[in-house]
């Protein structure tokens, strides 16, 4: 009950933070990688 009562009287939550972080490079999906990693000798004539 207390603890409801404490997230009624929080103050807001901020939208974002504001950072001057960056990334160098732009995150890529590699998903033949993951498949490499799934696939093996007992597997490949698995349907």
């Amino acid at each position: 009950m207390l603890n409801v009562l404490a997230r009624l009287n929080a103050a807001p939550v901020p939208e974002s933070a504001a950072t001057a972080l960056r990334a160098k490079t732009p995150p890529v999906a590699d998903t033949a990688r993951y498949d490499a990693l799934r696939t093996t000798q007992e597997e490949a004539g698995h349907a």
